[in-house]
């Protein structure tokens, strides 16, 4: 047993839409309009990460608000949200002809 997650939180969300999984989707967290969750990662995809009741799980952000004024949360936020990764620069020249490639 590894016990409570204790790693850092991005953010923290208030759902505002009640939503339930499918029984084959096992990543997904249920959730219920009010209830508050611990989000470990906010991939610009859409499917967040998070922690809710003490269950690691997936959720779309779509079902969420995040929460901004720090002091109305149960629980402190540690750490920072990560800077998205920009695309890497080509160091060589894009080909103009069928012979340079």
């Amino acid at each position: 047993d590894a016990g409570p997650y204790t790693g850092p939180f991005v953010a923290k969300a208030k759902v505002v839409q009640d939503f339930t999984p499918s029984p084959f989707d096992q990543m997904s967290l249920c959730l219920r309009k009010g209830d508050i969750i611990g989000v470990t990662s906010m991939p610009p995809l859409g499917i967040w990460y998070g922690i809710l009741n003490g269950t690691p799980g997936t959720f779309k952000f779509i079902y969420v608000e995040v929460i901004k004024d720090a002091d109305s949360m149960a629980t402190p936020i540690t750490g920072e949200a990560k800077r998205p990764r920009l695309p890497r620069k080509r160091n060589r020249p894009k080909p103009h002809t069928m012979e340079e490639l």
